[in-house]
């Protein structure tokens, strides 16, 4: 079953698409943090600004908090990676990205809610864990309304497998 994934940017709702060329370059960009969180721990801490905790009703298994702590270059390549899968015959570069991403943020707009969007198209595509995993399904509405700024208490998540 085929799930749309959309961002309204530079004046206009757009499609995103992820796929395994796309989870390559992601690692190529930063082999690092691939290396060492895995591309679901880069997407969810980088890109989101999770951080991987202790469980408080089990401190032996991991889980994830927000702390809005990203990495703005990640959120960039990530959504230029799904606007350019998704958009073949728009010429979309990652310059562009960034000056709708700074028009989204001059007017108002929160950037998290652009993430998740991405985040959420990218595990689903399975690109990310080797299966399709519902990301917006885990996190639920507690993490939507991070977007909007209404959420005082953020929702933890477990890490995917």
């Amino acid at each position: 079953m085929s799930k749309q994934f959309k961002v309204n940017l530079g004046g206009q709702e757009r499609n995103l698409a992820f796929a395994f060329d796309d989870a390559e370059m992601l690692a190529r960009e930063f082999p690092q943090d691939a290396k060492e969180k895995g591309l679901g721990g880069l997407v969810i801490e980088d890109v989101l600004g999770f951080a991987q905790v202790a469980d408080p009703d089990l401190p032996s298994k991991k889980t994830y908090a927000f702390v809005n702590r990203f990495n703005p270059r990640a959120r960039k390549v990530l959504l230029f990676l799904e606007l350019q899968r998704a958009n073949p015959r728009e010429k979309i570069t990652e310059q562009r990205v960034g000056t709708w991403l700074n028009e989204h943020l001059q007017a108002g707009g929160n950037l998290f809610e652009i993430a998740y969007a991405a985040a959420c198209c990218a595990f689903y595509s399975g690109a990310i864990t080797g299966h399709q995993y519902d990301l917006e399904a885990e996190l639920g509405d507690a993490a939507g309304e991070l977007g909007k700024g209404q959420t005082q208490q953020p929702p933890t998540v477990q890490a995917a497998e």
